[in-house]
């Protein structure tokens, strides 16, 4: 008995072990690594390389001009790196969707293989939304975009010192030659 539940736990860790080689491709949405842009991400999260990755949608998803998205045929992606597509302007593409009343959730399957020279591919299922980002706040992409706007900040303070010290010799230029009259008129 315990020589079967060894080779059971034994068998569980060669299994463990052959997932972390595998490749994994999952697709996501990021909207926070660039200020209100909306991108797709394909990614390999897996341990070694994913061959011939191909993107299916059940439910198809439309960019920013309303075209249906076509993802590209993906000859290879390795461990850990990532494709990222650009969508469309997250506050558009939420404003369109509340007027339309369309739901932003997106299925399909992605389809990949282990090895490149492979006849059998891997189908794996997703369903991937917007939904959760629609009244989030998204405190990176505030942050970046109060960054951009006040890119110019240290030279307008600068600038702004610089007024203030002209100013100040203004006004006691005024002050000396306002107390040089009024000794003028006393004396």
């Amino acid at each position: 008995m315990t020589a079967i539940i060894s080779i059971f736990l034994s068998q569980r860790i060669v299994w463990k072990q052959e997932d972390e080689y595998e490749p994994d491709v999952t697709i996501l949405f990021d909207l926070d690594s660039r200020s209100k842009i909306i991108q797709l991400v394909i990614k390999n999260i897996g341990g070694s390389s994913a061959y011939d990755i191909k993107i299916n949608w059940l439910l198809p998803m439309n960019d920013f001009r309303n075209d249906e998205i076509k993802l590209p045929y993906i000859p290879t992606l390795a461990k850990n790196e990532c494709i990222r597509y650009f969508i469309g302007i997250s506050t558009e593409t939420f404003q369109n969707a509340k007027k339309e009343n369309i739901e932003l959730i997106y299925k399909g399957e992605i389809l990949y293989k282990y090895k490149k020279n492979s006849k059998k591919y891997i189908r794996n299922h997703f369903e991937i939304s917007l939904e959760h980002f629609r009244n989030k706040l998204r405190p990176i992409t505030d942050e970046q975009a109060f960054y951009l706007e006040n890119t110019h900040l240290n030279e307008n303070l600068k600038r702004l010192v610089n007024s203030l010290e002209r100013i100040e010799k203004l006004i006691e230029q005024k002050n000396e030659n306002l107390f040089e009259n009024s000794d003028k008129t006393n004396a």
